[in-house]
This record gives structure tokens, C-alpha cells and sequence, in this order.
């Protein structure tokens, strides 16, 4: 009843059903990740530990916005598109399948004509959004040779975030 009690605008709803999204995966992502941090601060043999990874609770959080906040517009994105969730669900499986395989094929085929396999460096890396969040991810955590590399991975994250806010307004 509260929620009907009073008019909420469409950046409300959206925001709304957003939250939701974060908070379960928050519950899957930053929880456990910053309780393993804590812990192995715990275990440290002294809190100059503390010191030395102070970052990294920071990271964590930043890792999670990375992942949140486009999978959640675009989850938001394919459940607004069609009437029922099970179109929904097939579209978001579809996506993140179709895109791991091709980068992969098109990856080794890379790998046949030059002997040098990692996707992670690959040109077909940007087709897969599991790759593209883990390129920026570890650069989150500081693991990239070159940081740089890093722009396009973010551009492809901005334009589908903002594609799908576009579209759910």
C-alpha cells in the first residue's frame, strides 16, 4: 500500500526496481568478496596489512558498480521489451551465450593463424559482454599491461548502460 500511496515518477520506478537488482547481486558479489578481504586481514600476522591493501575494499566496490549497473539496465532493458519473462530470459541467456562462443571461434581462429591464444587480449574479445566486463574488472583490480587498452571495453559498457536507460524511459 505505501507504494501506491503516493505518485512516483518513471526515474522512481526505474530506480525502484533497480535497487532490487543491486542488492541481490551485492549479496552474490561485494558481500562475499569483502568478507574474504576481511578475513584474510584477520589472519594477517599484524594490521600493517591494513596499510598495504587499503585499497582494495574500494576496488571491490567499484568491480560491482562495473558489473551492476549495465547487466542491470540491460536485464531491465529485455523484461520491458516483451510481455512475457520467458522471452526475457531466453534474450538474456541468448546474449551472453552467443557472444562467449563467437569471441572464443573467432578467437582461435586467431589463434591457428598467428600461435598466439588469450582472450583476453583478443580482438573478438568486445562481441562477449562476460569478456568485456572482465577486461574492465581487472583493470579495476589494477591486473592490465596497459591501462589504455581499457577505453573501448568502457565506451561498450556506457553505450549499452545508456541504451537501455533510453529505452526504459
Amino acid at each position: 500500500l505505501l507504494y501506491f500511496s503516493r505518485p512516483i515518477t518513471p526515474f522512481q520506478y526505474l530506480l525502484g526496481k533497480a535497487t532490487t537488482v543491486w542488492i541481490f547481486l551485492m549479496a552474490v558479489t561485494t558481500v562475499p568478496a569483502l568478507v574474504v578481504y576481511l578475513v584474510g586481514v584477520l589472519f594477517s600476522p599484524g594490521l600493517g596489512v591494513i596499510l598495504d591493501t587499503w585499497d582494495i575494499p574500494l576496488r571491490i566496490l567499484l568491480a560491482t558498480a562495473v558489473l551492476a549497473i549495465p547487466t542491470t539496465m540491460l536485464a531491465l532493458c529485455l523484461s520491458s521489451l516483451v510481455d512475457e519473462s520467458r522471452y526475457a530470459r531466453f534474450s538474456w541467456f541468448a546474449i551472453w551465450i552467443v557472444g562467449f562462443i563467437s569471441a572464443n571461434i573467432l578467437a582461435a581462429s586467431d589463434f591457428q593463424a598467428s600461435g598466439e591464444f588469450d582472450i583476453w587480449t583478443s580482438r573478438w574479445a568486445c562481441l562477449s559482454l562476460y569478456h568485456v566486463l572482465g577486461i574492465v574488472e581487472r583493470w579495476v583490480f589494477g591486473l592490465m599491461k596497459q591501462p589504455s587498452d581499457v577505453i573501448p571495453y568502457l565506451v561498450i559498457l556506457g553505450t549499452i548502460t545508456v541504451a537501455c536507460y533510453a529505452i526504459l524511459m
